[in-house]
């Protein structure tokens, strides 16, 4: 079974974006990975774009008309409607020539996605082994895979991961990094994440103190003693504290404190 997820779609605002619009601030986005869309998507489909309505109220913004060409999740229906969907230019170029767009729709208050996946459309997707997907035709491969893989799946508790820096250094999101920020990627809790913490423990420093945290959810007895073994773990981190009105620089084992937080969830 091949598991990917996803950081970003190209050309599509979809998960929860947050940024700091102050000057000289780091800016961060957070996203949901593939899997998690997909798995709490109400309706995944291929369609191509039949009509747009701009809304008069919010600039750039409209509602979007589908012909549903094939239903990858959910009841076939014809037609489809998408409101409130940022109309990006990429979409606007997909209407005017016609071509595909995958959609994962989760229902009101949940992201809903409209991705253009024509032959020349660029997409940039970041999996969960840190690899950027750029072709459109792996990208409808996987949803299928993870649709079938997750039916009957309703909602999946997440994970949250920083992504490094260098895995996005010729994409879109390298912005971030710029401001010195960075992207969020909420991974689902399932035996794909156990597999990632189960590699990140034996990491970098960032990637031991993920694994520690993301194990709390799979208590085994192999995963108590991975978690034990950073106990002694020597990296540190500056981190600012307010502490009486002023900011106070101090040093933290961070991988040691998340070792230390997964212990005691477990009550160990």
């Amino acid at each position: 079974m091949r598991v990917r997820s996803l950081v970003v779609l190209a050309a599509a605002v979809w998960g929860v974006l947050t940024a700091s619009s102050a000057e000289a601030q780091p800016l961060t986005a957070q996203v949901d990975s593939l899997e998690l869309q997909v798995s709490d998507a109400r309706l995944i489909y291929l369609a191509t774009i039949s009509n747009i309505h701009p809304d008069p109220s919010r600039s750039g913004w409209g509602k979007l008309v589908f012909q549903v060409d094939e239903s990858i999740k959910g009841p076939f229906q014809a037609s489809r409607q998408l409101p409130a969907m940022y109309l990006a230019e990429s979409l606007l170029k997909s209407h005017a020539e016609g071509t595909s767009v995958l959609v994962i729709d989760g229902g009101k208050g949940q992201s809903q996605v409209a991705i253009p996946i024509g032959e020349k459309q660029p997409v940039e997707v970041l999996t969960a082994d840190l690899q950027v997907i750029r072709s459109p035709a792996e990208l409808i491969t996987t949803v299928r895979e993870i649709a079938q893989d997750s039916v009957g799946i309703v909602r999946r508790q997440a994970f949250r991961v920083v992504v490094p820096e260098d895995v996005v250094a010729d994409t879109q999101w390298a912005k971030y990094y710029r401001t010195g920020g960075h992207v969020r990627l909420n991974l689902p809790v399932d035996s794909q994440l156990e597999q990632l913490a189960q590699w990140w423990v034996t990491g970098n420093a960032r990637q031991r103190a993920d694994g520690a945290a993301a194990l709390r959810y799979f208590k085994t007895d192999e995963n108590i003693q991975r978690v034990r073994s950073l106990l002694n773990d020597p990296s540190e981190s500056i981190q600012v504290r307010t502490i009486d009105g002023q900011q106070q620089e101090e040093r933290v084992r961070f991988v040691q404190e998340a070792a230390k937080k997964t212990l005691r969830y477990w009550e160990l």
